[in-house]
């Protein structure tokens, strides 16, 4: 489905669904599929809270690591998804918050 951004909440909420793309460089061959799921868990959330508070249904998140192979279908990069809903809304702002916290904690020492 594809509409103006401006009609999101004019769509039937199974139409509400938004799908981002991250490319990132770098990174290592070595990272096991448990740090590359944490290394942009956060980036994720963030992208997924600001596209739900603004009415969309679902996200789904995939940071593409162009320069890393994906290990299970060589020659294309490879990709961590995150998908998300309305039901995540409230944990997700949640797991933001104590992020910022942690984060005004480590800085202001």
């Amino acid at each position: 489905c594809s509409f103006p951004y401006e009609e999101v909440l004019d769509q039937p909420e199974e139409a509400r669904c938004a799908f981002l793309i991250d490319y990132k460089t770098g990174g290592s061959p070595v990272e096991s599929s448990q740090e590359i799921y944490q290394k942009h868990l956060l980036q994720a959330q963030c992208y997924a809270y600001a596209l739900l508070s603004q009415g969309f249904a679902k996200v789904r998140a995939c940071f593409v690591r162009v320069e890393q192979e994906d290990p299970l279908n060589s020659h294309e990069p490879q990709i961590q998804e995150y998908d998300f809903d309305q039901s995540h809304l409230q944990s997700l702002e949640s797991a933001i918050y104590q992020r910022y916290l942690l984060r005004e904690q480590t800085v202001g020492k």
